[in-house]
């Protein structure tokens, strides 16, 4: 009989892509909605990307989902660390998540309501433009199950206490980490 190891898989997703004059989301739903953040391209003389501009005038948010595998340890924890940067030198930003689950072949809509949010919030770096990561560890995992497909909600509102970034937020991409059980051998 064999035994497992528990290994910790991670996944980065960039915002958005820059090629010539367009721009495709990369794995998020809600492009076409008005709370949508704005595609902003950086073209430089070696690299090129895009980011979503999670502005500070009003409520901006973006959607993902990915599948959790029918060997995702359901006991460790679901992670998701945001890159961002922004012009501002001072000043925090408010990120929340939120997490939604649905089983494969369980009954429900593939529309479930999101769980409770998680939040963090990170203050700019002291230096325009620099790369920042903030951190959501542990996120909601109520009702997710293996196999299943878990829903994201990222969202900044500068409305909320504790966001005094008067800038722009932009974001780069999102990594997610959760664990797998790796069966070995007998």
């Amino acid at each position: 009989m064999g035994h497992g190891l528990i290994l910790t898989e991670r996944i980065y997703w960039p915002v958005a892509h820059w090629e010539d004059t367009t721009f495709n989301w990369q794995n998020f739903d809600n492009s076409g909605d008005a709370a949508a953040p704005t595609v902003t391209p950086h073209v430089g003389s070696n690299q090129s990307f895009a980011s979503g501009d999670f502005i500070d005038a009003n409520l901006t948010y973006l959607r993902a989902h990915l599948r959790l595998p029918s060997d995702w340890y359901a006991a460790g924890p679901i992670d998701l660390r945001l890159l961002w940067f922004t012009p501002a030198t001072s000043g925090n930003v408010v990120w929340s998540v939120q997490t939604a689950y649905r089983a494969e072949g369980g009954v429900g809509t593939l529309d479930p309501a999101f769980n409770a949010a998680a939040t963090v919030t990170t203050a700019a770096p002291g230096v325009a433009n620099r790369l920042v990561m903030s951190e959501l560890l542990a996120l909601s995992k109520t009702g997710a199950v293996a196999p299943c497909l878990m829903f994201l909600g990222i969202t900044r509102d500068p409305t909320v206490g504790g966001d005094t970034l008067s800038n722009t937020a932009s974001l780069v991409g999102v990594e997610c980490s959760y664990q797998r059980i790796v069966t070995m051998g007998p």
